[in-house]
């Protein structure tokens, strides 16, 4: 069974996660996201014998989000909290 499309949307959300992170909680998401996911891939692949399909599956997550911050994530870096504002609040 092919199981690359799955792994790939898996490493794709999970970059897309840490580069969507504000940049004071980005180093504490982007380990706890990769010994998290990365262990859990690691073993799935592992038990199923699809390193391989895991590996190129970590290529293309990759890839899809470099083209997303090369397109969108570099004219729109993610904010501050502190500079949040929601519309209709007073404060």
């Amino acid at each position: 069974m092919d199981f690359s499309l799955a792994l790939t949307l898996v490493w794709t959300v999970t970059f897309f996660l840490i580069q969507r992170t504000e940049a004071k909680s980005r180093g504490c998401v982007t380990w706890f996201m990769l010994l998290v996911v990365g262990g859990a891939v690691a073993w799935f692949s592992y038990t199923r014998g699809v390193f391989d399909q895991a590996l190129s599956a970590l290529f293309w997550g990759a890839l899809i989000n470099f083209v997303f911050w090369l397109l969108i994530g570099r004219y729109n870096p993610v904010k501050s909290s502190d500079e949040i504002q929601v519309l209709g609040m007073d404060d």
